[in-house]
């Protein structure tokens, strides 16, 4: 047999119990005892009853006051209205069975609300973790808290705490910056931008986040994640030489030939078996410098190492001595030869 729970305090101090009074309700529903409270002809016992019945659940109340509802519409004015009673069974309960899904639906609604209202509460009552804002009127780098290295590029802003506390290291990111994150399985690193979020544990990256062009991500080596900041939205992972961007809910991966696309953070060039004439084309993006070669069978020779020298010079004469050429000067503009 079912029950119902009717609970009730014992006092009003915060000290005292509660009484709970358990409530049996009857499998079957009493339609008699209805027909005859319909009619007028219940006696004062099944009258008793039926009320006991009725407030046993918000269910059983439904119940009746919907069967008197169809009751009353299906009277055609005779002396005596035999009902259909499994036709009427079956339209309340149908009814009922609606009734109880909104109720239900509400009640999922109000905790769901209920719980956003706490999340909400708790986050504004929790201390406000000290942060650093860097606005980069140069290319400068940074080392955080944990060991992390970070060059910004002119006019980028990191936002990031005085100390990683928390089971995670997050920093903000606007613009564009060069990573090197120190490698922490037990707390892996989080970048966000304005739509994305990328997740590291240790490895060199490099992120370009502004409101007006896709959020790019290339990777040096290691490993990320990185994914938009969408309900569902499909995490993507990055190997070494790839790169990923997103826009307006469209992400494009590619892999990329070119080794220097963080050079401009790195400060070296590094070329592998590289045609010179591609290597030249680099050369001036990098240092802004007017390069020529004597001739085209010289753009053929294949260069193959690291370059880290301060002027585009010095990289000339690194590659001018590693080929077997030789390297001149007429004003701004520097030349190989045979």
């Amino acid at each position: 047999m079912p029950y119902a729970y009717a609970i009730a305090p014992l006092g009003h101090s915060k000290n005292q119990f509660l009484a709970i009074t358990i409530i049996p309700m009857q499998k079957e529903t009493p339609i008699n005892k209805i027909l005859s409270k319909l009619d007028d002809s219940i006696s004062p016992d099944e009258a008793q009853q039926l009320e006991t019945w009725r407030k046993a659940s918000d269910e059983n109340e439904s119940f009746f006051k919907a069967f008197s509802f169809f009751w009353n519409d299906k009277q055609t004015g005779q002396t005596r209205f035999e009902p259909n009673t499994e036709q009427a069974l079956s339209t309340i309960h149908h009814r009922i069975s609606r009734r109880l899904f909104i109720r239900r639906t509400v009640k999922v609604a109000a905790i769901f609300v209920a719980f956003i209202s706490i999340a909400s509460l708790l986050l504004m009552l929790s201390p406000m973790e000290e942060t650093n804002k860097i606005i980069a009127k140069h290319q400068q780098k940074i080392t955080l808290p944990d060991g992390t290295t970070v060059i910004l590029a002119q006019g980028s802003q990191l936002i990031y705490p005085e100390h990683f506390k928390s089971s995670k290291r997050k920093v903000e990111l606007t613009g564009k910056a060069w990573f090197d994150v120190a490698y922490n399985p037990e707390q892996p690193f989080i970048v966000e931008t304005h739509n994305a979020r990328t997740k590291v544990l240790g490895t060199q990256f490099t992120i370009t986040a502004n409101d007006s062009k896709p959020t790019t991500v290339f990777l040096d080596k290691g490993k990320v994640a990185f994914r938009a900041k969408q309900w569902f939205s499909e995490s993507h992972i990055l190997k070494p030489g790839e790169m990923i961007s997103f826009k307006n809910g469209a992400y494009q991966k590619s892999k990329q030939n070119n080794l220097n696309a963080s050079s401009w953070a790195t400060q070296q060039l590094q070329f592998k078996s590289t045609p010179l004439i591609n290597v030249i084309r680099e050369l001036e993006a990098y240092y802004k410098v007017k390069i020529e070669l004597q001739t085209l069978q010289i753009g053929q020779l294949r260069f193959t190492g690291t370059l880290k020298e301060p002027t585009a010079k010095d990289a000339l004469e690194i590659i001018a001595l590693t080929l077997k050429l030789k390297l001149t000067q007429n004003e701004n503009t520097l030349t190989l030869n045979l």
